[in-house]
């Protein structure tokens, strides 16, 4: 179990450098990798809290330790405020 976790950890970290590697060598720039990653990880992430509020909210998945409406306030209000600043954002590119 220790040693195959080791090799998949090692298998990921190598993967990973030689796909940066590859990307660098066929001229992608660094910056605009790491700017283009985040402005993926600021549309997937309304995405992935609309998930996990409903699941919260899942008596078969959670029992008695459901969301309060305080909980589901907050978690609505954040996906609002996320879906609000990515829709800006691609205005903002189509303008």
């Amino acid at each position: 179990e220790k040693g195959s976790r080791r090799r998949a950890f090692l298998l990921v970290i190598t993967l990973s450098l030689a796909i940066g590697a590859l990307l660098s060598l066929i001229g992608i720039r660094p910056m605009a990798m790491l700017y283009y990653s985040q402005v993926l990880q600021g549309v997937l992430t309304p995405i992935l809290v609309i998930f996990l509020v409903l699941i919260s909210n899942n008596p078969k998945v959670m029992g008695e330790h459901i969301n309060g409406f305080w909980a589901n306030l907050i978690g609505w209000a954040t996906i609002a405020v996320m879906l609000a600043f990515s829709a800006t954002m691609f205005w903002q590119l189509l303008s």
